[in-house]
């Protein structure tokens, strides 16, 4: 991980996806998705995980945009909060 880590570029650092990727035979997250169960593992899309993301979350603190924000989100199982962005809203 220390050979490839880069903090300049966020996603970089995933040693997970890196392994899966490597097990899966996939040169992309999409073709783990697309190609399903891979030694026991489930690739699931983006969405699932990060339903709004970071240039949209300022929705969920806007009284006009918050019910549709919410509603981008009834499939996820959870959101990425953004700390950079959500500080400024508290």
């Amino acid at each position: 991980m220390i050979q490839n880590f880069n903090q300049t570029c966020w996603g970089n650092n995933g040693l997970m996806t890196r392994l899966l990727q490597l097990l899966c035979n996939a040169t992309k997250t999409s073709e783990m998705i697309e190609k399903g169960n891979c030694h026991g593992f489930n690739a699931l899309p983006i969405d699932v995980f990060y339903p709004i993301r970071v240039i949209k979350f300022p929705k969920l603190f806007l009284n006009s945009t918050v019910k549709a924000a919410m509603e981008s989100m009834k499939y996820s199982y959870f959101i990425h909060t953004w700390s950079a962005v959500s500080k400024k809203f508290l």
